[in-house]
């Protein structure tokens, strides 16, 4: 009996402690839904001493600018509190965020800042698509991007999957980035290139029969589109690949999907082929110590025939076009090694796929592959496959 009431008494106190609403609840740090900013895009860009920040939302769908917020700080996370406090109406929601978008500057001095925030807040997934601007700060694009109905958020997610549907470039996480860098000291990240709609065949600027009134102020209709990939190298922004480049890396990863390519006919008029699909396969040469020697990459492209004048018969065209889609490839995956030659930085994996063609021998390779990459004999061959040349039609050369 005495214990029962001991027991009551306690939980009696407790109770008292702990009451179910104000200050004192267990709930003290609930939130309306109402008073929360959901924030979608975290940008980064380089400060003095530090960072700086931008978050932006959704745009408004009543129609307003999207809301962005930047601020400045000795870190990512002192800069995110930081630009909370600025947002005196709304509390800014920083747990569905999207994406990270980087300016240029600031990728070229370090990416650890963002990755280290990346890895150790609660806040964020490391499956996130990881963006580096080329020529442009984060700030910038965020704060000035899209319309009352498009903002940032909005224009990279229309990215993400345009470059996802048609392979015009492989999207990296930034787990991604983590695991190779961490294997291999490199790796690759997406970049993006911002600029008029207008430039793109998209929505016209501002200032495009727009001479006066509201419109006449308005921002520039922007729009993101495929800037190739950025290299990373001990942590940080060393080169850039143009796009034309970047097929050869797809190439090499084995990433390659739907993608346009042109191509000149024998009498040089342009003729536009689309990659269905292609992949590589890399075979090892070894020296009788067990050295490497070399690698043969050989390559297979499948392509089908999109635009061309018809002047030739359907044979003779086909055989001449597969022969260019080759060159093409070829060319494309060659740019993607001499880089790679250049930078000495195995930035394209080719390590794991010798391990995977040779998993013993490649256990006595002592030094990183990018090193030996200057010295290594490197031989590309490839085969093309051109689809629907039926629809050549015969004749003789264009007048």
């Amino acid at each position: 009996m005495r214990r029962a009431l001991s027991l009551l008494l306690c939980v009696g106190l407790l109770a008292g402690c702990l009451p179910l609403g104000g200050c004192g609840s267990l709930y003290s740090n609930y939130r309306e839904v109402e008073q929360l900013r959901v924030m979608q895009t975290l940008g980064l860009d380089d400060a003095p001493g530090g960072v700086t920040v931008t978050l932006a939302a959704a745009a408004d769908p009543a129609g307003g600018a999207p809301p962005c917020f930047s601020a400045a700080g000795a870190s990512v996370s002192a800069a995110i509190e930081a630009a909370r406090q600025r947002s005196v109406e709304e509390d800014l929601f920083t747990g569905h965020l999207r994406q990270v978008l980087v300016g240029e500057a600031a990728a070229r001095r370090s990416l650890e800042p963002i990755l280290t925030f990346i890895c150790r807040s609660p806040d964020v997934r490391l499956d996130m698509p990881l963006f580096i601007l080329r020529d442009c700060t984060a700030r910038e694009v965020m704060t000035e991007a899209g319309s009352g109905e498009r903002g940032i958020s909005e224009i990279l997610q229309a990215a993400h999957g345009r470059l996802d549907a048609q392979a015009g470039g492989h999207v990296f996480t930034a787990g991604e980035l983590l695991r190779s860098v961490e294997r291999r000291g490199s790796g690759l990240v997406c970049a993006l290139r911002y600029g008029p709609a207008s430039e793109s065949g998209g929505a016209p600027d501002a200032g495009e029969g727009a001479a006066s009134g509201a419109n006449a102020a308005e921002p520039p209709y922007t729009t993101a589109a495929f800037g190739g990939y950025a290299v990373i190298r001990g942590g940080a922004l060393c080169e850039f690949l143009d796009p034309d480049a970047a097929l050869g890396v797809d190439f090499l990863l084995n990433t390659v999907g739907i993608r346009e390519l042109v191509v000149r006919d024998r009498f040089g008029a342009p003729v536009t082929l689309e990659i269905a699909r292609g992949g590589t396969r890399l075979q090892p040469l070894w020296n009788e110590d067990g050295s490497l020697r070399g690698i043969e990459i050989y390559a297979s492209v499948t392509a089908s025939l999109l635009e061309t004048g018809g002047a030739l018969s359907a044979v003779e065209s086909a055989d001449y076009l597969t022969g260019q889609l080759e060159a093409a490839v070829s060319d494309r995956i060659g740019a993607a090694l001499w880089l790679a030659r250049t930078l000495e930085t195995d930035y394209l994996g080719l390590r794991d796929r010798v391990e995977q063609a040779a998993p013993l021998r490649a256990r006595r390779l002592e030094t990183d592959l990018g090193a030996l990459l200057p010295a290594l004999e490197l031989s590309i061959a490839v085969r093309g496959e051109l689809s629907h040349s039926h629809d050549l039609e015969g004749g003789g050369a264009p007048s």
